[in-house]
């Protein structure tokens, strides 16, 4: 730290950090029905660019870099790297959960995609079929009368086409969830919702 700066405090600190996040996230979260998805992208970048440049003299150099730029250089860089490390480790199993999704199965050869893709909104026994989005769990079911998982659900669905029921977290049933995850992005997550 340069010699004549005081130390700044933890809640600027945080100040510091958090504000470009939340600028971001509020934005996209408030504004991409009104501006469309590409507007709002743009608007979120320039909150959390107004975030950084507003909450600058907080920021603290890495013990590496010597200055508040070189920092932030090096933060953009190492999050950049996750974010392409993240993309990297998630893109098998989205694969996976994509032809898990589209695949027949069990004693009455479906695949969700027939029901959840080619149905959806059609009555099923006194329900309608949903579009297989994730958005709301864990929710509460009113046949299970408490509060469950999305791969409770699975197991239930496989059970109705007399399907193999995976264990809980098994790599078809977290694949596949990352896939639902993706087929739902952009709807607003209404977890705990209330199901039949």
């Amino acid at each position: 730290m340069r010699s004549g700066r005081k130390k700044p405090s933890t809640y600027a600190l945080l100040f510091s950090y958090v504000l470009p996040y939340f600028g971001y996230v509020l934005v996209l979260a408030l504004g991409t029905d009104a501006l469309g998805k590409a507007g709002a992208y743009a608007l979120a970048l320039a909150a959390s660019a107004a975030g950084i440049a507003f909450a600058w003299r907080w920021y603290l150099p890495l013990p590496g870099p010597r200055s508040p730029a070189g920092s932030v250089a090096a933060g953009i860089v190492a999050g950049l790297a996750g974010t392409a490390a993240w993309i990297a480790i998630k893109a098998p199993f989205y694969e996976a959960g994509k032809e898990f999704f589209h695949r027949r199965q069990g004693q009455l050869n479906l695949s969700c995609a027939q029901c959840h893709d080619d149905n959806a909104g059609r009555p099923l026994r006194g329900d309608t079929i949903s579009y297989g989005l994730g958005n709301g769990y864990p929710a509460y079911r009113l046949e299970w009368q408490t509060v469950g998982s999305l791969h409770r659900r699975l197991r239930s669905c496989a059970f109705g086409v007399r399907a193999v029921q995976f264990d809980y977290g098994s790599p078809e049933y977290v694949s596949l969830e990352l896939f639902l995850a993706k087929r739902a992005e952009g709807v607003a997550i209404e977890t705990p919702a209330i199901r039949r």
